[in-house]
């Protein structure tokens, strides 16, 4: 009642407090017990419970609280404002994470754990990081490529017990997942877009994936892996290519958009097209063992911790056909 009495008066609705309240609401919808329907996650990723992430991911969003935020937000002249320290970097990871549920892009830009302040890409790609580099996809996205190896690299050397500031870890996840879903849909880009990088929606899809099951993982619960792999069929579909007039140079990458898709099928009707489209993949392409095929799927983006078992079920199903 206090807020809604506060909200009524402009200089009092834009305050730090009211926006802490109003963040509360929006972010803390419980609609069960939250150790009912616990399901086991597709991949086994590491680092979940970072940030509490396995909490406030199962956590529902309150749709009306989050749009009176956001009108907050602007009123106060963007999180850049905010002074109570620590409450735009909650917000801007907030956002983050309601993208991810809902497959939408953030509504704020990205603030840092560490400092407070705005984090850019470059900022965190290890320079000593093999570039990745296709034609098939555009240079921000082969950016956000190189960043993931770079952030791959940093969890299997925290798992390893080198020491790594967690507020690190936070700031690199999140910010990596902040430019996945701030990607534009290849719908919204235009044909053009589409014929100079028929590729970019798949990986666009295929990076939202790899995102909310290994890098920024959801609570299965919340995680919409079964919808990104209807979506991401429908975009393979579309590709208007057969097996044997894949180029060359996009053999590794539509390889593991198909990996990562059969990943996202499991336990879906789409689980069958998967594993037939990747058997005909293979019989053409090759490898022959699961070793080789994860050499070619480490060569683009993998985490041996979290996708290996998921992947090695993949291929024993490929390889039963």
């Amino acid at each position: 009642m206090r807020v809604n009495l506060a909200i009524q008066i402009p200089a009092e609705a834009v305050t730090d407090s009211i926006i802490l309240c109003v963040l509360c609401m929006a972010t803390n919808k419980v609609e069960a017990p939250m150790w009912k329907h616990v399901q086991e996650s597709v991949f086994q990723a590491p680092l979940r419970s970072l940030q509490w992430l396995d909490i406030y991911g199962r956590l529902s969003p309150h749709l009306i609280h989050q749009a009176g935020l956001v009108q907050l937000i602007n009123l106060r002249g963007g999180l850049e404002r905010i002074e109570l320290p620590g409450l735009a970097a909650i917000i801007a990871y907030s956002s983050v994470l309601g993208a991810s549920r809902s497959l939408s892009r953030p509504s704020f830009p990205y603030i840092s754990v560490q400092t407070g302040g705005h984090l850019i890409l470059q900022d965190i790609i290890n320079p000593h990081t093999e570039r990745f580099s296709s034609p098939h996809i555009p240079p921000e996205m082969q950016d956000i490529f190189r960043a993931q190896l770079t952030y791959v690299t940093e969890i299997e050397m925290y798992e390893d017990g080198i020491p790594i500031s967690r507020d690190v870890l936070c700031d690199h996840r999140n910010l990596i997942q902040w430019h996945i879903m701030s990607l534009i849909p290849s719908g919204q880009l235009g044909s053009s877009h589409s014929g100079l990088y028929p590729l970019y929606e798949a990986s666009r899809l295929a990076l939202i994936i790899f995102g909310v099951g290994v890098s920024f993982p959801l609570p299965p619960q919340s995680a919409p892996l079964v919808t990104l792999a209807r979506m991401l069929k429908l975009e393979l579909q579309s590709y208007h290519r057969s097996v044997q007039e894949i180029p060359i140079s996009a053999v590794s990458l539509y390889t593991w958009i198909l990996m990562l898709g059969c990943i996202a099928a499991t336990g879906s009707a789409e689980r069958k097209w998967y594993i037939n489209s990747m058997g005909a993949h293979v019989v053409f392409y090759g490898p022959i063992t699961w070793y080789e095929f994860k050499i070619e799927l480490k060569s683009i983006l993998w985490l041996e911790r979290a996708c290996d078992q998921p992947g090695e079920l993949v291929w024993n199903e490929v390889m039963c056909l």
